[in-house]
């Protein structure tokens, strides 16, 4: 990951609490697009495990 967008995912990963913000839902889900290859999606708010997996999968991938 670039560490500019590895400095923006640590700075909202650490913010988010329960509830996922807009800006924060949006940085999500254009880093995932970009670190895992496909094209920008926003997952619907009533599938929250998508959603989980994502922060999960850039939260190790900015890990390494």
């Amino acid at each position: 990951m670039e560490q500019v967008d590895k400095q923006k995912w640590l700075e909202v990963s650490q913010e988010i609490k329960g509830k996922i913000k807009e800006d924060q839902f949006k940085l999500l889900c254009q880093l995932h697009a970009k670190y895992f290859n496909h094209q920008y999606f926003e997952p619907c708010g009533c599938k929250p495990k998508r959603i989980v997996q994502w922060i999960d999968e850039l939260n190790k991938l900015s890990n390494e």
